[in-house]
């Protein structure tokens, strides 16, 4: 399929594996800036970060349109919601509301603090699931263990 652009506005997403660096900003006694470093990300297929952004078609070829954000590798559900919102679609999308829903079950007490999943997967700790986080900040974290 040809994709056609008519606005000449066309913005595209990007998610790529990298291994990103925390930027350093040195200073004197009085508050001058004497060494910076920047932060900085970099494509790599072993790297343990997801990279997520913006791209925009120039003239000149393909270059990355505003900041990007990063997560770890591991956070699914913080790199796919933050495509999604880059995304912006205008209809309903057919993922349902799992966080609300989660809440709202805990709110109403139809299951405890016990995740009903954690006797289904054994694929993941319970601390590392956004499952147990929602729940955490449903009922609060000293009556979640």
């Amino acid at each position: 399929m040809e994709i056609i652009d008519t606005s000449g506005s066309m913005r595209a997403l990007f998610m790529t594996r990298g291994t990103c660096t925390m930027g350093q900003t040195t200073r004197d006694k009085d508050g001058n800036i004497i060494k910076q470093i920047p932060a900085k990300c970099e494509a790599d297929p072993d790297g343990s970060c997801v990279i997520v952004g913006r791209i925009k078609f120039t003239d000149n070829g393909i270059e990355q349109d505003g900041s990007a954000e990063v997560f770890g590798d591991w956070d699914a559900a913080g790199y796919l919601a933050y495509a999604l919102e880059l995304l912006n679609p205008h209809r309903r999308i057919n993922i349902p509301p799992f966080e609300s829903i989660v809440k709202a079950m805990v709110a109403e007490s139809c299951f405890e603090r016990t995740c009903p999943f954690e006797n289904y997967s054994t694929e993941i700790y319970c601390k590392d699931c956004i499952v147990d986080h929602w729940i955490e900040e449903t009922v609060g974290p000293e009556e979640a263990d």
